[in-house]
């Protein structure tokens, strides 16, 4: 069988901490980012699964951009950001939103990640 690799380019960038609450760039006194722009298909998914994988089986402190490809469950949500942190932050969008608002402006990924409110 023929093997497929996936390429992409690193990019490595340091951003200054951020404090809000579920910030990817939570890491004081900077966080790093490494991004790898590329081709959405099976290659590059299956690449960042692996890679979520090995960061979850580490020690590595780390987040993932929102935006970007990151792993679809709750589990490292609130190991990046503590479920503390997490729960807070559904505290905040609860009193922000209401119940109703709360529901009108829920979606697939936050019920996947955990992030929404019932």
């Amino acid at each position: 069988t023929r093997k497929r690799k996936f390429v992409a380019p690193l990019v490595f960038r340091y951003v200054k901490s951020s404090s809000a609450l579920l910030a990817f760039t939570r890491f004081a006194p900077v966080t790093v980012t490494i991004e790898m722009p590329g081709l959405d298909n099976s290659y590059s998914r299956k690449a960042h699964e692996a890679i979520s994988d090995a960061l979850a089986a580490s020690d590595i402190p780390h987040a993932y951009h929102w935006g970007k490809a990151l792993p679809l469950n709750p589990d490292w949500v609130s190991k990046s950001y503590g479920q503390n942190t997490v729960d807070s932050w559904k505290k905040c969008r609860l009193k922000l939103l209401g119940e109703k608002g709360s529901r009108m402006f829920s979606n697939a990924l936050l019920e996947t990640v955990g992030l929404h409110h019932p």
